[in-house]
């Protein structure tokens, strides 16, 4: 079974900052933005508005990869 994971923008304001993520756990990682959970462009600029996501399926490696 493959992973689900999401490519998303979220943005302080109209025309504003813009922020572009990856995320295996969509839900815990808006939380984290809109609730300033860390340090960095996201908290110092505001940015909590999600504006736009895709949702991808993240590709099985062939065993030959994931054992190096």
């Amino acid at each position: 079974m493959s992973k689900v994971f999401i490519v998303y923008i979220m943005a302080s304001r109209k025309n504003g900052t813009r922020y572009v993520g990856v995320s295996g756990d969509p839900e815990a990682r808006i939380w984290q933005h809109k609730n300033d959970w860390f340090e960095g462009v996201t908290k110092r600029y505001g940015v909590k508005r999600l504006v736009w996501y895709e949702v991808h399926e993240m590709p099985r490696l062939p065993s030959s990869a994931r054992n190096g």
